[in-house]
């Protein structure tokens, strides 16, 4: 799937969603979203990625100041998105997500989940992504099952974060 701007795939209905292809968002603008799980109250769901992910802009940072090391501004843009749920209806189901993900824009996200996720959470995947007050995943509501995390998770940028966990795990937390 091959976009410039918006949301390449949505998912509003009762489903399991399971994709491994890749999703190709470069050069993208700001508010673009890969996957985009929007907020269906009751609903059963299951998600598991394992594709690859690219929603980023096409800023290339500089070294300005002749020292050998590339300065920030990191990323242009904002809001852009790997995946994103929103809501404040819980996502019903388990999420497993090994996908590749890259990422670029400020006040951006890899993985964002802002609504409770009833059911585990996996992350086994590599994610990059670059710009200020980035965050690489965010579970804003937590999580009723396990939390496992895994893998590769780089944040480049002022104020960055690689993983925020707000809200109680019911689980296991590894």
């Amino acid at each position: 799937i091959t976009l410039a701007s918006g949301t390449a795939i949505t998912i509003d209905s009762d489903t399991a969603v399971d994709f491994d292809g890749t999703i190709d968002m470069s050069e993208s603008e700001s508010g673009s979203t890969g996957i985009l799980i929007g907020d269906v109250p009751d609903r059963t769901q299951a998600l598991t990625l394992d594709g690859t992910i690219y929603v980023n802009d096409d800023y290339a940072a500089d070294d300005t100041n002749d020292d050998d090391v590339t300065d920030a501004p990191w990323a242009e843009g904002t809001g852009r998105y790997g995946i994103h749920s929103v809501g404040t209806s819980p996502f019903k189901g388990d999420v497993a997500i090994a996908s590749n993900l890259n990422v670029e824009g400020n006040q951006s996200y890899g993985i964002r989940f802002e609504n409770l996720i009833d059911g585990d959470f996996t992350y086994d995947g590599a994610a990059d992504i670059k710009g200020d007050d980035a965050i690489g995943i965010a579970l804003d509501q937590g999580v009723t099952g396990d939390v496992y995390l895994s893998g590769s998770v780089g944040v480049l940028g002022k104020g960055g974060r690689a993983v925020v966990l707000n809200g109680d795990i019911g689980g296991a937390l590894t």
